[in-house]
């Protein structure tokens, strides 16, 4: 996963280990790459990453 947002705006990889890359497959995220759409949407809005953690760590 390729990341534009770093310091610099320096393109990065990032690596991802099998079940991230399989929840972001669930996600669609690779349907929606290269938009601005959002993956990550709570009842309240953006999850937060400790939120996006404990949301999926149930579902495995």
């Amino acid at each position: 996963m390729s990341v534009n947002h770093g310091k610099g705006l320096k393109r990065r990889t990032i690596p991802l280990n099998e079940d991230a890359r399989s929840i972001l497959l669930e996600l669609g995220y690779y349907k929606q790459k290269g938009s601005n759409q959002l993956l990550f949407i709570g009842q309240r809005g953006v999850m937060t990453p400790r939120g996006i953690e404990s949301t999926y760590s149930k579902i495995r």
